[in-house]
């Protein structure tokens, strides 16, 4: 899964400059960088794996 999490960071580097429309429930739409997106995601990866080695120890 480590894998899965480098490719996505990898990937946010390579589109930083890539605007798009956020959506949120509580805003109006606002730009975000598809980096930002993509980190998050590798960071919602990265603390599911934290949690289940967590639970396995």
């Amino acid at each position: 899964m480590v894998f899965l999490v480098e490719t996505i960071q990898t990937k946010a580097l390579q589109v930083d400059d890539v605007v798009k429309i956020g959506r949120t429930h509580l805003m109006d739409a606002m730009p975000v960088r598809m980096s930002q997106v993509l980190d998050g995601w590798a960071s919602q990866i990265e603390q599911c794996i934290a949690m289940i080695q967590a639970l396995r120890n």
